[in-house]
């Protein structure tokens, strides 16, 4: 349990610490790698989806057994995103240092299924009552 946990925990922990400062971060992006945000609303938008998710994985981190039914759509948010970065980055539209970050997250998808493999299942009769 104290694996589940701690995965759960430092994904979460990770992806707000990197969220939060990309919130800030948008004048930067444009100066760094041109072309400039031209739809800031989509990076915005995909950052607050992206909290969003990481506190989920803080809410699994508190109580693994009750959310074990979330880990599934939790390994589903870390590989879904590599998957849109490797196709990206096969068609030459992103740079390898940036496909390098998604492995990170590639790699906290198998975390995540490491601990929803290592937590029992649970029974309807155990399920608790909302």
């Amino acid at each position: 349990m104290r694996f589940v946990r701690g995965v759960f925990l430092a994904a979460g922990m990770y992806g707000l610490l990197l969220c939060g400062s990309l919130m800030f971060a948008e004048g930067l992006i444009g100066t760094m790698t041109p072309p400039a945000l031209t739809h800031p609303e989509y990076f915005y938008g995909f950052l607050s989806i992206t909290a969003m998710f990481q506190i989920l994985f803080l809410l699994i981190a508190k109580d693994p057994l009750r959310y074990r039914s979330l880990m599934p759509l939790a390994m589903t948010e870390k590989w879904a995103y590599m998957l849109v970065l490797a196709l990206l980055f096969a068609l030459q539209r992103l740079p390898a240092s940036v496909l390098i970050f998604g492995l990170i997250d590639a790699l906290l998808g198998v975390l995540f299924l490491v601990a929803f493999l290592k937590l029992p299942a649970r029974t309807l009769s155990e399920q608790p009552v909302l």
